[in-house]
């Protein structure tokens, strides 16, 4: 089997818009600036576009120091130091409550004025004081899993069963593979070496409506798409056990530096 690199992507703000990068530093919590800074309501419960689709369209960078520049839709950017974040908060993300860092009061009441509703932001700090279930390794403030790969096989094969193709953004991957193989085959990968760094399978994703919301516009699907035509793909996979998969999660066995285009080396589980 030949595969690549197709794509390196990072999450800056949990729910916030992506951006595709040439090459990422890997580390046990997820790559360098990877869901890094996070959103929640005033009790520390986190916010997603599940709830507020237009959050998709809001930009996020960071720089070297690991600050953040915020630029919501209409254009209007706000830069946060992360030496500014102080005042530890308890935050909630699914069942995980632990430790975080707020932005200033400032920062705060410009997030929740540009998103119509009361915020606060959180930096994830130097060191996650969160822990990934059974492996009692650091995570980010991803949903479960450290990584996510995707494999465009699998997208051109969703792809064809709809009316109007959707883009691998939907789906809100790290690492998009290209390769020579059959569509799904991922759910079958157990190890996984991405140019020096190895990684290991962890789950399959496990997908909800969210899919359904296009990051171009913010807007949900009328018609349930992609989320329904994956979901009867899925249940004609044995290896599916009734889930809507599509991707998988991964944890790193060590650090390392990946660049688009590296050579990808994979073996299946027995």
């Amino acid at each position: 089997m030949i595969a690549t690199l197709h794509g390196i992507y990072h999450y800056p703000v949990k729910s916030l818009g992506g951006n595709r990068i040439q090459q990422a530093q890997i580390c046990s919590e997820g790559m360098v600036n990877d869901r890094r800074w996070l959103i929640t309501d005033l009790n520390g419960k986190f916010l997603t576009a599940r709830r507020y689709p237009r959050m998709l369209l809001w930009q996020a960078s960071m720089d070297t120091q690991h600050n953040l520049t915020l630029t919501a839709p209409n254009g209007d950017s706000q830069s946060i130091s992360v030496q500014a974040c102080r005042q530890n908060f308890e935050v909630t993300v699914w069942k995980d409550t632990f430790i975080a860092y707020t932005a200033s009061d400032e920062v705060n009441q410009w997030l929740s004025k540009h998103l119509d509703t009361p915020c606060l932001l959180h930096y994830l700090g130097e060191k996650s004081h969160r822990l990934l279930k059974d492996y009692n390794t650091a995570l980010s403030f991803a949903d479960s899993a450290p990584y996510l790969l995707t494999t465009t096989a699998s997208l051109n094969a969703l792809n064809q069963h709809l009316e109007s193709p959707v883009s691998m953004t939907h789906f809100r991957p790290n690492l998009v593979i290209d390769g020579d193989f059959e569509p799904w085959i991922e759910q079958q990968w157990r190890d996984i070496r991405i140019g020096e760094v190895h990684f290991e399978f962890l789950k399959c994703c496990t997908r909800c409506v969210m899919i359904n919301i296009d990051p171009k516009t913010g807007e949900k699907s009328v018609t349930h798409q992609p989320f329904k035509t994956l979901q009867h793909l899925q249940r004609q996979l044995v290896d599916s056990n009734g889930d809507t998969i599509f991707g998988i999660h991964l944890i790193a066995k060590h650090g390392g530096t990946i660049r688009q285009g590296s050579r990808v080396d994979v073996s299946k589980g027995h």
